[in-house]
């Protein structure tokens, strides 16, 4: 269910934004990994959306889910600021 997991991974990074906030964290100097399995693979939306800090809230694995079901799609990008690199292997 991409869209299930898009939103789950927004959430990560929105906590993780809010943590950097509240301990005046520098996002730019202040090295951070994040390990787990996100049930995704390299040029999927939520892969690209980790690496790449952006999502296009038109990308058709938020329009519809596994079996085909319209969902809603988001009405705007979803973004992140973190620098990541992947380690997908």
């Amino acid at each position: 269910h991409t869209a299930i997991k898009t939103i789950q991974t927004k959430m990560l990074f929105k906590t993780l934004q809010s943590f950097f906030e509240r301990n005046n964290l520098n996002i730019d100097q202040t090295p951070i990994i994040i390990c787990g399995d996100f049930n995704s693979i390299p040029n999927s939306g939520v892969y690209n959306y980790i690496v790449n800090g952006v999502l296009n809230c038109q990308d058709e694995a938020l329009k519809f889910d596994d079996q085909g079901t319209q969902r809603v799609a988001f009405d705007q990008d979803i973004k992140h600021q973190f620098n990541l690199k992947s380690a997908y292997g």
